[in-house]
């Protein structure tokens, strides 16, 4: 208390206020720590990292993880059938890629030193585009935000 009666009103009047001013950064620290937790700290994946780790997962058949980066039901909707659900289709066209990946001629494995890699993003859309180094072959896939998070809803291959 021999502080405060030694200060004038001024300086405790600057004194509170800086106290009051830590005060409030320190709570709202504390608030946007809570609402936005890990989520904050860490970076949502970019398009590209998207396609990345879709490939990845597909290529490992990893269903459950390469579901977080694709809409199933959007890119392989169209061709499902009664007898054959979308996911059902996917799961077969992955796993054909996966027995064609055991023959030396045929790889699961994507170079990507071997395409010229382009990404646009505008807004909630974006879409990456891998096209070989003659352009003979070029795989388009469209990415949606879903969630914060981008989601491929669908690919087009012109080879």
């Amino acid at each position: 208390m021999k502080i405060w009666n030694s200060l004038s009103n001024n300086q405790v009047i600057k004194a509170l206020v800086i106290i009051i001013s830590v005060l409030i950064l320190v709570v709202l620290s504390c608030l946007l720590f809570i609402k936005y937790g890990k989520k904050g700290a860490i970076m949502n994946d970019s398009p590209l990292v998207t396609v990345i780790k879709l490939q990845s997962a597909e290529s490992n058949m990893d269903f459950i993880e390469a579901e977080k980066y694709i809409d199933i039901e959007r890119v392989y909707g169209e061709l499902a059938t009664r007898d054959k659900g979308a996911k059902d289709l996917w799961k077969e066209y992955l796993s054909f890629g996966q027995s064609l990946s055991k023959s030396k001629k045929f790889t699961n494995y994507f170079n990507y030193y071997h395409y010229e890699i382009t990404v646009e993003v505008n807004g909630e859309d974006s879409f990456v585009i891998f096209k070989n180094e003659s352009g003979s072959q070029v795989i388009t896939y469209y990415l949606r935000k879903v969630n914060n998070n981008w989601k491929v809803v669908k690919i087009h291959i012109v080879k």
